[in-house]
């Protein structure tokens, strides 16, 4: 098997889809809090990514080299090819049980609505004209 087979592919296809997934986590996050929560949302959901993603890798690498179970530098080929399918396998999973979650416990996000702009009352503008009016008359009409 080559590179440009199946490695190459899946190393492709999960670019592709990770790139996708995280603007739409970031689209549905940041477009269910309210307008002065977004900076907080944005910074957890950015967080959450950076340490998910550590963990994620920390655990796959974890699973990679007991599965290999000898020395990284001494290990042959066959070893190292059984580690890391054990550990794209065990993202495979995770991938999966996200998805479970995301489809049965995860239901529809309450939106968060922008406050529509009241136009100026007309009358307040009228009785604030007026009431200046009338303090300068009382001002004109107060003096010697």
């Amino acid at each position: 098997m080559s590179y440009w087979g199946k490695p190459f592919a899946a190393l492709l296809l999960l670019s592709i889809s990770y790139g996708l997934i995280i603007y739409c986590v970031m689209v549905e996050g940041m477009s269910s809090a309210p307008p002065e929560w977004q900076g907080l949302a944005s910074a957890l959901l950015n967080v959450s990514t950076q340490i998910g993603t550590a963990v994620v890798l920390a655990i796959s690498t974890a699973v990679s080299s007991s599965t290999a179970n000898t020395n990284i530098l001494t290990a042959t080929k066959d070893d190292l090819v059984a580690g890391y399918r054990n550990a794209f396998w065990l993202i495979v999973a995770l991938f999966a049980l996200e998805l479970v979650i995301a489809v049965f416990f995860v239901h529809d996000l309450p939106r968060a609505t922008q406050p529509q702009p009241q136009p100026p009352e007309q009358h307040d503008v009228q009785l604030d004209a007026m009431k200046i009016i009338n303090d300068l008359q009382d001002l004109q009409g107060s003096e010697p």
